[in-house]
């Protein structure tokens, strides 16, 4: 094993135009460092210029898409709380109804109640008496009652005589 690392370490031998590799890659043979190739002043310029278009071009490209997020964020944000303003009140309006719904069941209740205590105070069979007896009337016999259709079954008012005949 160390005589593995040995060979290792000099994984590079020189000899006289070769090169031993030990390795996975290669060397180029004759291999000369890249020279950067120099501009005049005219083309050097020129870039320069571009390069201030070009931020320019991006500057106003970035005002548009930060504009465009900032309008994005701001709706979103708006149809939020619009959404949570209507959801209140819609919990609100539903609190209301089922006070208003539990108000109701109480006074037709009472309603009810009141109506039941009237109706054991009133005796039919004592107003038929008095009716009878003392105010004198009678039933209407069948010859005097009148029939005919009405087209408002509600109310009615007579502003002129009852058409005669069964």
């Amino acid at each position: 094993m160390a005589e593995k690392r040995a060979n290792q370490s000099m994984a590079y031998r020189r000899e006289p135009e070769r090169y031993y590799i030990d390795g996975n890659t290669a060397r180029r043979l004759n291999e000369q460092p890249e020279t950067p190739k120099r501009r005049n002043k005219a083309v050097q310029s020129r870039p320069k210029q571009r390069t201030v278009q070009h931020k320019k071009r991006v500057s106003v490209f970035d005002l548009k898409y930060t504009l465009f997020l900032v309008t994005s964020v701001g709706i979103t944000l708006a149809a939020c709380f619009m959404y949570l303003h209507s959801s209140s009140v819609l919990k609100k309006n539903e609190q209301a109804v089922t006070a208003l719904q539990s108000q109701l069941q109480t006074v037709q209740e009472q309603n009810n109640s009141l109506k039941e205590s009237l109706n054991k105070t009133i005796d039919l069979d004592e107003i038929y008496q008095i009716a009878t007896g003392r105010l004198g009337m009678v039933y209407a016999g069948e010859d005097q009652v009148i029939y005919y259709d009405s087209s408002n079954n509600d109310y009615i008012r007579q502003y002129e005589s009852i058409p005669g005949g069964k």
